[in-house]
């Protein structure tokens, strides 16, 4: 594949099927059967692609969800097409098509072979405030828009969704909180999503520090509806931002409270934290990966939520490589068993290599 391609995402199905969808300007995507190797498998349309793209695959029947960004006509629009092992692309087409652009999106399978792409989208009435909406895949046809957050005055970014493989879920996002006359931070909401009837929950607050901005959250469901939810928050000195948690207990029906996962401010920046993401496993666990600057450079670390524990673990470096930068980690999770997996790229001293290296957590 040509070096100039970016942005590339990965969908394994469980006959060791594969589909690889990424962008050189354009869509692309290959394909992997056990018994035909890789083949490309072309769009019906050239779509563009503005930003990067989101995924996800079921890994029962080998179908994939691939949706993106793509500039309209006065606006960017939200596309997707879906993968059939046997058919090829399917389905491309809008997701949207409201006149103002959508910013920052996600998606994420639910029941059925569906899906729900999560998205900012400006306000009914008020293009100068943005909303979280969802949009459900039911078929070949994307049916929404629906209200994530109900909070009109301020704007939302940056939502985040996971669904558990009931139907159940919920989407995490930024949204801009006053403070005093004037001034709003962002702070982080939650929204649940019941597959039942097919409804989001009231939105509410995982952290309650509104006097300092906390920024860019990601989210994991497991079976049983527990939800782990990570973000980066300003420091008490505005030095630098933390990684914190919080954890939901749907049998309590309670948060936890949110706490930090790690205390190294050795580079006091607010880049010093970067790419966390987390992950849930059917069996009450979570794992989370980010990078983080030590001061030299930047490495890999892991904390990790056991519900055997019933608590987060201390924080772990996932590799002790000295030759370079550690960036872009990529995180998996065998939702049944709890095994997981990381890569990321190594800079292994050479300005014009990079290595691709991996770990593995074996549960």
């Amino acid at each position: 594949v040509s070096t100039s391609f970016h942005s590339p995402r990965l969908a394994v199905d469980n006959s060791g099927r594969a589909v690889v969808a990424l962008t050189d300007t354009y869509l692309t995507g290959y394909s992997y059967d056990p018994t035909t190797n890789w083949q490309l498998e072309a769009l019906p349309q050239a779509v563009e692609v503005l930003a990067e793209i989101e995924m996800t695959g079921d890994p029962t029947s080998g179908e994939t969800i691939v949706i993106w960004r793509a500039p309209g006509s006065s606006s960017l629009d939200a596309w997707s097409s879906r993968f059939d092992p046997g058919l090829g692309w399917q389905d491309t087409g809008l997701v949207e098509t409201a006149d103002d652009s959508v910013g920052k999106l996600h998606l994420a399978q639910s029941a059925n072979g569906g899906a729900i792409a999560v998205l900012p989208q400006p306000a009914t009435g008020n293009r100068f405030i943005a909303d979280i909406v969802s949009y459900h895949l039911q078929g070949a046809n994307w049916v929404g828009p629906t209200v994530v957050d109900d909070i009109d005055t301020e704007s939302a970014s940056y939502p985040r969704i996971d669904i558990n493989a009931n139907g159940d879920g919920a989407a995490v996002w930024q949204q801009e909180t006053p403070v005093t006359s004037g001034i709003a931070l962002p702070s982080v909401y939650i929204s649940f999503y019941d597959s039942a009837t097919e409804q989001w929950s009231d939105a509410e607050l995982v952290e309650d520090e509104v006097d300092f901005s906390a920024v860019r959250p990601d989210v994991a469901v497991d079976a049983d509806g527990n939800v782990f939810v990570i973000w980066l928050q300003d420091s008490p000195d505005y030095s630098t931002r933390d990684l914190h948690a919080n954890r939901y207990d749907a049998a309590a029906q309670d948060w936890s409270g949110p706490r930090l996962l790690e205390l190294d401010d050795t580079a006091a920046s607010f880049a010093a934290i970067d790419s966390h993401q987390v992950v849930a496993d059917d069996l009450g666990n979570s794992i989370v990966v980010w990078t983080q600057d030590d001061g030299v450079q930047r490495n890999i670390r892991s904390a990790r939520y056991s519900a055997a524990d019933v608590d987060c673990l201390p924080t772990e470096l996932l590799e002790e490589i000295d030759t370079g930068d550690a960036n872009i980690p990529e995180l998996v999770i065998d939702r049944s068993s709890g095994d997981a997996m990381v890569v990321w790229h190594q800079n292994n001293g050479s300005t014009a290599v990079i290595d691709i290296w991996a770990n593995r957590y074996v549960n």
